[in-house]
């Protein structure tokens, strides 16, 4: 999906490797939070990460 998103939708792709979202995991009565954006590419723009909560 990623590689069509570069192709076919370039913008949306765009907001996917430049905008970071907060991430967080609640477990063990602690909250973990980071930072990331939801795909990583290296410069070449190929995906590196994919990063998502379920």
């Amino acid at each position: 999906i990623a590689k069509w998103l570069r192709k076919e939708h370039h913008s949306s792709f765009h907001v996917l490797t430049s905008t970071l979202v907060e991430f967080k995991i609640h477990s063990h009565n602690m909250e973990y939070c980071n930072y990331q954006y939801v795909l990583h590419a290296n410069k070449s723009c190929d995906i590196q990460e994919v990063h998502y909560n379920t």
